[in-house]
């Protein structure tokens, strides 16, 4: 039976104690903690940072730098994103071009839309085939006759600079019976009903760049050395020299100013 005993109108409402109305405290994380939370990613970052960019290369991971290829900066682990990629083919995404390689040599082959269908074969050295002199001359050719600036600092004269300009970066020697021999594997690729038949003809491609690169290799050579010969007789030893050391001086206005300052 419930209790019909009136209450008091007196008394006071029954209210939450204010100990539970009190706000709770958070305890807070002790300093240290938080300290090495912070030391661990840092040290975390560092070691990501020095495996990327120090480290040694591991097992599989090197590879040769050949004469006239750029040396990374760290020699032991950026060769690792300096490396060429794998021989064979290769799409660039819109699906509009193709490169095949095979050692240092490549084809590019353009593919435009709509059809995609192969109108123009590139066949080159991936890979620096110059000697340090000879890229060195190449370089001069190439600064000299487009430089204005450049060419007044070295002396070279305007007729100078006008038979710079006629002078070219040597293509690879690629014979027209190996040009259409490629095309034609390019139109079996093509043509491949399925991948064992397409993963064949690829390896006929690579099989056949090879080849043409390592016949062409010492025409290539004699035509660029031909072409150095022609730049080293249009240009004078010192302004060669002085091309290949202008980077390496410190310019006159530099030393005035040092000189100013140690006076002061």
């Amino acid at each position: 039976m419930r209790n019909l005993t009136p209450q008091n109108p007196s008394s006071p409402p029954a209210t939450t104690s204010d100990a539970t109305l009190a706000p709770k405290k958070v305890k807070q994380v002790p300093k240290w903690i938080t300290g090495c939370v912070i030391s661990m990613f840092v040290v975390g970052a560092g070691f990501l940072m020095y495996h990327a960019w120090y480290s040694e290369p591991g097992a599989g991971d090197e590879i040769e730098l050949k004469d006239g290829d750029i040396v990374p900066r760290s020699p032991g682990a950026l060769a690792r994103r300096f490396a060429p990629p794998a021989e064979g083919m290769h799409f660039n995404r819109n699906k509009d071009g193709a490169t095949v390689r095979s050692g240092d040599v490549e084809m590019r082959v353009n593919l435009p839309g709509p059809k995609h269908e192969a109108t123009d074969f590139n066949i080159y050295y991936a890979r620096n085939y110059l000697t340090p002199e000879q890229s060195l001359l190449f370089a001069a050719r190439g600064r000299l006759a487009v430089d204005a600036a450049t060419a007044k600092y070295i002396g070279v004269s305007t007729e100078q600079r006008k038979e710079l300009k006629g002078i070219s970066m040597p293509n690879m020697q690629v014979s027209d019976d190996d040009r259409d021999h490629m095309k034609q594997l390019w139109t079996v690729y093509a043509a491949a009903p399925n991948d064992l038949a397409k993963g064949n003809a690829e390896d006929a491609m690579v099989d056949a760049l090879k080849q043409i690169g390592d016949a062409n290799l010492e025409k290539t050579r004699a035509v660029a050395a031909e072409r150095c010969d022609k730049i080293s007789s249009i240009l004078s030893s010192d302004q060669i020299q002085k091309f290949e050391t202008m980077g390496k001086n410190p310019s006159p206005a530099r030393n005035t100013v040092a000189k100013v300052d140690a006076k002061g």
